[in-house]
């Protein structure tokens, strides 16, 4: 999948509630020979200079960091898309077509 959306162009960001540091998370990744050109892991999404302009901040914010496209399994974070006006693909592990879904996405955001 992230060698696919490479060929279109993309950059992938990793985007977690963890309080790893995104050292620790990078290095993970790596290990499994996953490059990513950025992460935002809880602190950094909550120091954000972006997420001062609003009152609540969303348990995740994709535009403060210039992404396009969230992908994500909950459904609480595709609720906050919805409400805070940024892009979600909802995947579910156990859908054997997932990547698919993603892809059309990808397509969908890409087309405008």
């Amino acid at each position: 999948m992230i060698a696919e959306l490479r060929r279109r162009g993309w950059s992938i960001w990793i985007y977690t509630t963890s309080s790893r540091s995104p050292w620790q998370i990078r290095n993970w990744l790596l290990l499994h020979g996953i490059h990513v050109h950025g992460i935002v892991n809880s602190e950094r999404h909550r120091t954000t200079p972006g997420s001062r302009f609003i009152r609540q901040l969303p348990s995740k914010f994709p535009p403060a960091f210039g992404i396009d496209l969230h992908v994500d399994d909950s459904e609480g974070v595709r609720m906050e898309g919805q409400e805070y006006g940024f892009r979600v693909v909802q995947v579910d592990p156990h859908d054997i077509f997932w990547m698919h879904k993603v892809l059309h996405a990808v397509d969908d955001v890409r087309l405008g």
